[in-house]
């Protein structure tokens, strides 16, 4: 008699359940790359925001403010301090994900 070719259930359930706990085993890691890939792409995106605000202060030497462009969702409002010393007035975290601004010009 000639044997059926192909797998039984047995070899078929053991390669299903070694998979799953090599999937388990790097949970951990696949978590930790996307929270690092989340805050790096929020800090790009500051970055550019900081690199655009720096290009329109440059075209437009008589002053620009920069306000956000939709109402704060959360968190606290950041202002400058006086003095110019750079750190905000307010702390606590901003609005979930990325953060619209609106620069205006004028004096």
């Amino acid at each position: 008699m000639k044997r059926a070719a192909g797998f039984t259930l047995i070899e078929l359930m053991v390669t299903v359940a070694i998979m799953a706990v090599l999937a388990l085993a790097g949970m951990p890691f696949a978590k930790s790359w996307m929270e690092s890939n989340r805050q790096m792409q929020a800090r790009n995106l500051l970055w550019e925001g900081i690199a655009q605000s720096r290009a329109v202060a440059l075209r437009n030497p008589g002053g620009t403010t920069a306000v956000p462009a939709q109402p704060w969702s959360g968190g606290k409002e950041r202002r400058r301090r006086p003095g110019g010393t750079g750190r905000s007035s307010a702390g606590g975290g901003g609005a979930p994900g990325p953060a619209r601004a609106e620069v205006r010009m004028g004096p």
